[in-house]
């Protein structure tokens, strides 16, 4: 009897393990979803950046960036989307158009948003309380539905235009 009790735990185990990376696969696809048709809803002024590309990047977020990859060589505003995961030195932001971030430091952060005003690059997260923090668009998890909040103040100084349809459906943070 013991046996089978053992065997019925470990079933369980699995079952509920599968559940929760199925899950997670199906909150990773539909921030991927959220992160694309969001692109579609800016305007970036004055970047140097190549005119025939938008390079989506993640940083250290191999899920995500597994999910962002069915967008991989589709266009948005007649440009070609290519998906970038950079796994260390974040020096390579300067190719990116808009990089997703992980968790990460106050000082790294803080960083990483003054290097990405200057070049342009948009800044989006889905960690807690990011935009207030300095972070453009923080996709925000409420119970199996995404939300997001716009900080204008970081989108402004990074001459980044978001199309009031978008401003419609977000929330405004200015800090």
């Amino acid at each position: 009897m013991l046996f089978i009790q053992k065997i019925l735990l470990i079933s369980l185990i699995l079952t509920l393990d599968s559940y929760s990376k199925t899950m997670e696969e199906i909150n990773n696809n539909l921030k991927a979803t959220y992160i694309y048709n969001i692109v579609n809803y800016i305007t970036k002024q004055g970047t140097t950046h190549n005119k025939k590309t938008f390079n989506i990047c993640t940083q250290n977020r191999i899920n995500l960036y597994t999910s962002l990859q069915k967008f991989e060589n589709t266009t948005i505003q007649n440009k070609n989307i290519h998906i970038y995961n950079i796994t260390k030195d974040i020096g390579y932001i300067n190719y990116c158009n808009m990089i997703i971030l992980p968790k990460l430091s106050d000082k790294k952060l803080k960083s990483i948003i003054q290097k990405a005003r200057q070049e342009n690059i948009i800044t989006l997260s889905d960690i807690p309380n990011c935009a207030t923090k300095g972070v453009m668009i923080y996709l925000k998890d409420a119970s199996y539905k995404i939300t997001f909040e716009m900080n204008l103040k970081e989108l402004r100084k990074a001459d980044i235009k978001i199309s009031s349809r978008l401003l419609k459906l977000s929330k405004i943070v200015e800090k």
